[in-house]
């Protein structure tokens, strides 16, 4: 299991990765990684298209697959950092809101 510190020590290696390159830092709003986000999600859900299965640990679908994951991943961590929005915690409070409300 991912623990809260996996997460942050992931999300300082974007967040430096990012600042970084100074010229990105005007397109990172969070409109701009919330559509990156979401294009991201396209591209995976694009790999499934017309894929009876997408099976194995060592098949190139699945380190395709993986690569887009890791593209999702990025793009919500730096989203995550525009907005002041720590990950962990609101997962983890959608969670409890989703067992209590299912």
């Amino acid at each position: 299991m991912t623990s809260r510190n996996d997460w942050e020590a992931i999300s300082t290696v974007v967040r430096e990765f990012n600042d970084s390159r100074i010229t990105w830092q005007r397109l990172h709003s969070p409109k701009n990684l919330a559509m990156a986000v979401a294009s991201e999600a396209g591209e995976l859900l694009a790999l499934y298209r017309w894929a009876e299965t997408i099976e194995g640990t060592e098949s190139p679908e699945l380190e395709h697959v993986s690569g887009e994951i890791a593209d999702i991943a990025i793009f919500l961590a730096a989203l995550c950092h525009s907005l002041g929005v720590e990950l962990v915690d609101v997962v983890y409070a959608k969670l409890k809101q989703n067992e209590q409300r299912f």
